[in-house]
């Protein structure tokens, strides 16, 4: 069901993208340059390249995937309606990790990325997009639940990371405002201990769809 979930939302965003360019002004961006800064919601899958790792007391196994939300900030300058640099950032706000008999643990990430997108001739608006940076991963402690459970150890993957996004500029009534249905997907490249429960060691991605809302000149 959640992954369902997950896959439902990638694809009614993906068919917004495809849908948009229809819609848009047929008028070229060549020349445009400025200011652009974005923030979205979106919703995906934090998933879990894990292996190895069992507290046999705990009976807990390695963290599966799980279901996020994620809030996504970037920020940068046109060059000549073709380019865009700037900086990303997405925030995954702590949630329980799948899979736990005992569900007692949560974690946080964060993705702290400089990017640059190219925005296609042919189709106003649609952009692709490469990043890299800095990704932080770590445990939340301590969690309580009315059952007494606890989640005393802290463990941290914090580790160089890159991405890959697409998405599309809508502007509202060839305003400044728009609107941005996107992708991303940004991984960890480093691999350490991620679950002080399991012991499990690995690394973390996002995958996610959503939409933005900003201003570009």
């Amino acid at each position: 069901m959640r992954s369902s979930r997950i896959l439902a939302a990638v694809s009614l965003v993906a068919a917004l993208a495809a849908l948009l360019p229809a819609q848009a002004a047929p008028a070229s961006d060549e020349g445009r340059s400025g200011f652009y800064g974005t923030l979205g919601l979106s919703y995906g899958a934090q998933l879990f390249n894990a292996s190895g790792g069992s507290d046999v007391s705990s009976g807990a196994p390695a963290p599966g995937n799980s279901a996020v939300a994620a809030t996504t900030l970037s920020v940068g300058y046109m060059f000549a309606g073709r380019w865009r640099l700037g900086a990303d950032v997405d925030y995954l706000p702590s949630f329980w990790l799948s899979g736990h008999s005992s569900a007692c643990c949560g974690t946080q990430s964060a993705y702290y990325m400089a990017a640059a997108a190219f925005y296609d001739a042919g189709i106003r608006g649609l952009w692709v997009k490469a990043s890299l940076g800095y990704s932080t991963y770590h445990s939340v402690t301590p969690y309580f639940t009315p059952g007494g459970c606890s989640c005393s150890s802290t463990v941290a993957n914090n580790t160089v990371a890159g991405g890959l996004g697409l998405g599309f500029d809508l502007h509202v009534a060839r305003s400044p405002l728009i609107v941005v249905p996107f992708i991303n997907y940004e991984t960890q490249f480093k691999s350490s201990v991620i679950d002080p429960v399991s012991g499990a060691t690995g690394r973390s991605s996002l995958l996610a769809a959503g939409v933005g809302f900003g201003y570009s000149r």
